[in-house]
């Protein structure tokens, strides 16, 4: 069962005031079995973000590790004791891998935001992980 995580989300009222929509855990926790929950806090599909009086919640959908193109992704990591991963034996662009080599729970923020490489960086990075392009 995941650490608890709260979450507040606002926007307005029909007479335009600030209100707080809702106050809690967020919807969408996920387990993908490896000793690792994702605990989905917010997406953006664009960049600057759509405000609108309503919107469905942006955490519903497929677990994907990159924000969508031109948006954002905030996800919320609990790594259990123990966990370990390998790196791929394929770089993907990624080349990291997390361990929690305690005996507690560690969490860790991630603050995705799409971007695009430059064509000077892009002349250094190798050509065959998809990633790049």
């Amino acid at each position: 069962m995941p650490k608890p995580a709260r979450r507040i989300v606002t926007g307005h009222d029909e007479s335009g005031r600030s209100v707080v929509l809702s106050d809690g855990m967020p919807p969408n926790v996920r387990d993908k079995g490896t000793g690792v929950d994702f605990i989905e806090i917010w997406s953006t599909a664009a960049t600057p973000a759509p405000i609108r009086s309503s919107e469905p919640e942006p955490t519903d959908g497929a677990l994907r590790v990159p924000p969508p193109a031109h948006g954002t992704r905030i996800r919320l990591n609990d790594f259990y004791p123990g966990h370990t991963q390998k790196l791929p034996e394929r770089a993907d662009g990624t080349d990291h891998a997390w361990e929690n080599r305690s005996n507690r729970l560690a969490r860790m923020a991630f603050i995705l935001v799409d971007g695009a490489f430059s064509d000077e960086l892009r002349t250094k990075l190798p050509e065959n992980l998809e990633i790049y392009k």
